[in-house]
Order: structure tokens, then C-alpha cells, then sequence
């Protein structure tokens, strides 16, 4: 283990046990804990500076990662990959971690993190997933992915999409994954067909195929060279079938975790399916929730079955400082 993240590992034990025990007791991380373990671990970083353990430059980098962390986990936030509290907490990690720990990593911090935290939640919902379903949906969403129309709809998502992603990413001299690469064009495609619902769209008569073609043409404009590679096209591929996969096993089966109560039972930190309400409810929302409900005669509601996200951030973390880098990396060295 290395020696500077010794200091900081009980710190991150303390953060990620009360995190993930409030996350599952409560549904909600406590700004309070966040906020504690911020300023202990920035002064923390100054002790050991002023001690000469490590580079003020050192902590600088973790600064910017962790902020970098933050715009991130923000946009995953939009794109409701997970909660604001998980966006917050998963930045605090970043800071925490010292650049020394990532021995086995070609990327940024912020992208191995992510990689480590979204491979055990994805296997989870795979799994957890096939178990619920019955085999005749299974089939079904296999029969609905070899679809020429879907499979030609999931293509110009994973072509025009990951040709924007990189060359945002790009940008910051990130280079993506297929994990963290699949997790954004998941988000982003999603985010496209909620905005394309609205009447603004509907009366320009602009569609997301038209946008999705419009990108693929612009690709293929500026970057004909790439068509001839072999590998372009095996990435393409892989892409595509993994996010297919994943698409059509999360959104078509994602009724069964859904399930009714009573209006009674409803309480603070469950979230409501298919309503105005994206976040989970606060105490006052609850009353709110009670009070329309009464008004209308309805006494049931239909809750979402979201699972506790902040277990599978602190896994992430564990599992980085376990292997010091990249699980993703380190599976590649072993079978490679």
C-alpha cells in the first residue's frame, strides 16, 4: 500500500462506512459528513506538506481533479446517472486519494474512479436483473436488439455521440474507456429523448434521427480517414453491442423495479416513479405527495426500487486502493 495513503485511509473508511450506512438506512448522504471529511482531508494535505511528506504540486493536481470530479459528477447528475449527494461524495473521494495510489492506471484519476465505481453497479443490475426477469422478457429484449431498425438506431447513438464525447474529453487530455464512454452515451441518449419530447421539437418537426444523422454526416466529414481502420470498426462494434445490451435490459425491464404501496407507507427518501418528482422525497414532499392524493381519492403509489448508491462509490474506492489503479487495466494485464 502506498505510504501517503496510510494518512488518509482513515479518513476515507470513516466517509465511506457513515455514507453508505445513511445512504441505506436513510436514502440520502448527509452534507454534514461531507463537508467534514473535506476540510479534515484539506488540512490533512497541508500537515503533510508542511511536514515535507509530499509536493505542494501534489496537492494542488488532487485539487483540480477534485473539482474536475465535481463538474462531472454534475453532469451525471443531469443526466440522472445518480444523486447530487453521490456527485459530492465521489469528488471528496478524489481529494482523498493521493496521485501516488493510481500505479496502475494510463488515465486520470476522475476516469479510473468512475470506471471502478460503474463496472460493479452495471454487474449488479445485469444480474439482479436476469434473476427478477422471466426468460420469455429476456427473449424479447433480445429479439428487440437484433432489430435492423434498433440496431441502426443504437449505431448512429454510439457514431455521433462518442465523436462529440471525445473530442469534449479531449479537450483536457482525458481519454475514455469503453465502460465510462458506454456509461456517458447511455446518459446522453436518454437526456436526448426527454428533450426531443418537448412541442418545441415536435413543431419544427425535428426529430433525434435527423440530429443523429446530421452527426454521423458530420463525422464522416471530418474524420473519413478513421473508416478504413479495421480497428475503428471493431471498436464501433464492441460499443455498440455493449451498449444495446445494457440499454435494453436497464430501460425495458426497469418496470420491475417498480412497486405499489399504500399512501400510508410512503415516507421521506423513496422516490415516486413517473412523476414531477426526480429526486427522492423530502419530508415536505411527502405531505405534499399525501395531500394531492387524498384530493384526488388515490390511495396507492407507484415507488421506485432505487438502489444505494453510495455502497458501490465506496466499493470503487476500496477497490482502486486494493489494486492501485484500473480494474478495467489490471483485468487486461492478467488476461491479456
Amino acid at each position: 500500500m502506498d505510504i501517503i495513503l496510510i494518512y488518509f485511509l482513515p479518513l476515507i473508511l470513516f466517509l465511506g462506512i457513515l455514507t453508505s450506512y445513511g445512504d441505506i438506512k436513510e436514502g440520502k448522504i448527509r452534507n454534514k459528513w461531507l463537508i467534514i471529511a473535506a476540510i479534515l482531508g484539506i488540512l490533512l494535505w497541508i500537515v503533510l506538506i508542511l511536514l515535507n511528506k509530499i509536493d505542494y504540486r501534489e496537492f494542488l493536481m488532487s485539487l483540480i481533479f477534485s473539482f474536475g470530479a465535481l463538474i462531472i459528477g454534475f453532469l451525471f447528475w443531469l443526466m440522472k446517472m445518480w444523486s447530487a449527494g453521490d456527485a459530492k461524495l465521489y469528488a471528496i473521494f478524489v481529494l482523498l486519494i493521493p496521485l501516488s495510489t493510481y500505479k496502475y492506471s494510463n488515465n486520470w484519476p476522475i476516469i479510473t474512479l468512475l470506471t471502478n465505481i460503474f463496472l460493479p453497479v452495471f454487474l449488479f443490475l445485469i444480474i439482479k436483473l436476469l434473476i427478477k426477469s422471466k426468460n420469455k422478457e429476456k427473449l424479447d429484449i433480445l429479439k428487440n436488439i437484433l432489430k435492423p431498425k434498433n440496431l441502426i438506431e443504437y449505431f448512429l447513438f454510439v457514431f455521433g455521440l462518442i465523436w462529440l464525447i471525445n473530442i469534449f474529453f479531449g479537450i483536457f487530455g482525458i481519454a475514455l474507456n469503453y465502460l465510462v464512454s458506454i456509461i456517458l452515451i447511455i446518459g446522453i441518449s436518454k437526456w436526448i429523448e426527454k428533450v426531443f419530447q418537448r412541442k418545441f421539437f415536435k413543431k419544427i418537426k425535428f426529430t433525434q434521427q435527423k440530429l443523429l444523422i446530421v452527426l454521423t454526416v458530420l463525422r464522416i466529414v471530418f474524420q473519413y480517414k478513421l473508416l478504413s481502420s479495421y480497428e475503428f470498426w471493431f471498436n464501433m462494434l464492441i460499443i455498440t453491442m455493449i451498449y444495446a445490451i445494457i440499454r435494453m435490459f436497464l430501460f425495458s425491464l426497469g418496470g420491475l423495479f417498480v412497486k405499489k404501496i399504500s399512501l400510508k407507507e410512503l415516507k421521506e427518501g423513496m422516490l415516486i416513479s413517473n412523476t414531477k418528482y426526480s429526486e427522492r422525497l423530502t419530508a415536505k414532499e411527502v405531505k405534499d405527495v399525501k395531500k394531492m392524493m387524498n384530493l384526488k381519492k388515490q390511495k396507492d403509489v407507484f415507488i421506485e426500487e432505487t438502489i444505494p448508491f453510495a455502497p458501490f462509490i465506496f466499493l470503487g474506492i476500496l477497490i482502486t486502493i486494493l489494486i492501485n489503479g484500473d480494474i478495467i487495466l489490471i483485468l487486461k494485464l492478467w488476461f491479456g
